[in-house]
C-alpha cells in the first residue's frame, strides 16, 4: 500500500511538473549550460539525438492570456514552446512559435514577439521582447527593454536571430542576452553569484495588423491565477535555477 501510495504521488508530481506553462504549480526552471550554440534560427543544436535537452516552456492555452483572451481562438492561432540556457557570458533563449498570421510593426511589442521577464534584484524586473521580424530586416531594432524607466530600443549587445517555418505558420528564435545589459539602473545580474537565482516568466505576443497587440500569452497565466499587471508582477514569475559550470561557446 505504501509503494502504491507513492507511486501515485510521483505520478502527481509529474504531471504538475508537465503542467508548466499551462498551470503553474511550486514550479521551477532548470537551465543547463555548455555546448555551442549559433544564434541563427536553427535550433538544432539545442537538441540531441532529436530532442530538447531543456524542458519546454509552454504557452498554448486561452488561461494564459493576458490580453486579448477573446480574440485567441487556439493554438494555431498563436502559441509557443520556449528554452532557456545559459553560459558565463549569456542568458541563451529558443523559441518554437506557431502564428496564423506574421506580422512586421515599428516597435518590437506591437507586433508579433518573444519576451522574457526577469528579476533584477530583490524587487525589480526587466522585460525584453524580441520580434522575429525586425524594422527593415534591421536585427538592431529588434529588442526592446520595459523596466522601472523609460522604454529601450538595445542595439547589437543583445543578438537575436529568426527564420520563418517551412509552411509560413509561425517562426523559430534564437537570442543572446548578455548579463551585463540586463539590468535596473546600475543593479545587474549574474548568475554565478546566486544559484537559484531569480525568477522569470515568458510571453507570446501575437499581432495580426502589425499596429496593436491581438493577444498575450504569459506561462505563469492560468485561470485560478489572475494578472492584474502582465509584467512587472513578482508573484507571477518562477524561480529558475542555473545548472552546470557556466562552460560553453556562443556565436552568431
Amino acid at each position: 500500500m505504501f509503494v502504491k501510495k507513492m507511486s501515485l504521488l510521483l505520478l502527481l508530481c509529474l504531471s504538475l511538473v508537465l503542467m508548466l506553462g499551462s498551470v503553474v504549480i511550486a514550479a521551477e526552471y532548470v537551465a543547463v549550460s555548455g555546448g555551442k550554440v549559433v544564434i541563427d534560427g536553427n535550433l538544432s543544436d539545442w537538441q540531441t539525438g532529436g530532442k530538447f535537452i531543456v524542458p519546454a516552456i509552454v504557452c498554448n492555452d486561452k488561461a494564459q492570456a493576458v490580453r486579448g483572451d477573446t480574440a485567441w481562438t487556439d493554438a494555431n492561432d498563436s502559441s509557443g514552446l520556449i528554452y532557456l540556457r545559459w553560459t558565463n557570458d549569456y542568458l541563451l533563449l529558443a523559441a518554437d512559435v506557431t502564428d496564423d498570421v506574421g506580422t512586421l510593426a515599428s516597435r518590437p511589442d506591437n507586433g508579433d514577439s518573444i519576451g522574457i521577464d526577469i528579476t533584477i534584484g530583490k524587487n525589480a524586473t526587466v522585460l525584453i521582447e524580441m520580434t522575429p521580424y525586425p524594422p527593415n530586416g534591421d536585427w538592431n531594432q529588434a529588442v526592446l527593454a520595459r523596466d522601472a524607466g523609460p522604454m529601450t530600443t538595445y542595439s547589437a549587445n543583445i543578438y537575436v536571430r529568426a527564420i520563418a517555418k517551412a509552411d509560413g505558420k509561425g517562426y523559430y528564435l534564437e537570442a543572446a542576452l548578455p548579463w551585463s545589459e540586463l539590468k535596473v539602473g546600475d543593479v545587474s545580474f549574474n548568475p554565478l553569484n546566486s544559484i537559484p537565482v531569480t525568477m522569470f516568466n515568458v510571453i507570446v505576443t501575437d499581432s495580426d495588423d502589425g499596429v496593436a497587440r491581438k493577444s498575450v500569452l504569459l506561462n505563469t497565466r492560468s485561470a485560478s491565477n489572475p494578472v492584474t499587471s502582465w509584467y512587472r508582477l513578482l508573484t507571477q514569475l518562477i524561480p529558475i535555477v542555473f545548472s552546470g559550470d557556466g562552460v560553453g561557446e556562443v556565436t552568431w
